[in-house]
């Protein structure tokens, strides 16, 4: 619990009477092990998409110094500072009368179009070839309208992510851990068990969200 972005985070959130939860593998921590999981590099935190401005969250943690990257699109607005965790805000929206879902479009598992998506949205890339990618993001506006043209098709995303009963996500309580406050849903361990199995209180350190989850889905 000792990770400053966390703190901050809750912090920010809180002031600024947002209705955050914490999600996914942060509430899995929280919740099992009274702690932050430690092998996982970031801060999982949600907010109902209908209730929050998205350009408003940004400015917030901006100015609390907090760096906007774009590293996956539309679901989350991922966090970068200094010191501490990625922190993730992820926008839960109703997707029908029983469920909620945080909705990402990631780039089909092909090389070309893993490159193209790299180039225009993913900041934070320091892999291999580099160089040859930094130069190719001089054309960032050209290589936007081919992403634009080849999603007509739906040659370029796929759209995936979690999914929760929409029952789960109507009442919420705060539980103190090393004395601090946390938002967390009031059916949090049945919320722990559809994301992440029966088995939800054994660590598992090599979980993988997009095959190993039983609540994820494409669409």
């Amino acid at each position: 619990m000792n990770d400053p972005n966390f703190m901050e985070a809750i912090e920010i959130l809180e002031s600024s009477k947002i209705p955050y939860w914490l999600c996914h593998g942060t509430l899995l921590g929280i919740i099992r092990d009274k702690n932050l999981i430690p092998w996982d590099d970031d801060i999982d935190i949600a907010i109902f998409k209908s209730e929050v401005n998205k350009k408003n969250i940004k400015k917030i943690f901006q100015s609390k110094g907090f760096k906007n990257t774009n590293v996956n699109i539309s679901g989350s607005i991922h966090f970068k500072k200094n010191g501490g965790r990625n922190v993730d805000i992820n926008f839960y929206e109703k997707i029908n009368k029983e469920e909620h879902a945080v909705l990402w479009k990631l780039p089909k598992k092909n090389i070309f179009f893993r490159v193209l998506h790299i180039i225009v949205n993913d900041t934070e890339y320091n892999g291999n070839y580099i160089r040859l990618i930094k130069t190719l993001s001089k054309f960032k506006i050209f290589f936007k309208f081919i992403i634009y043209i080849l999603d007509i098709w739906k040659l370029t995303y796929i759209t995936k992510g979690y999914t929760l009963p929409s029952k789960y996500l109507e009442n919420f309580i705060h539980i103190k851990v090393d004395k601090i406050k946390l938002r967390v849903p009031e059916e949090y361990a049945s919320v722990c068990s559809y994301t992440y199995g029966d088995t939800w209180k054994k660590p598992i350190e090599n979980f993988n969200w997009e095959v190993d989850s039983p609540s994820t889905k494409n669409f």
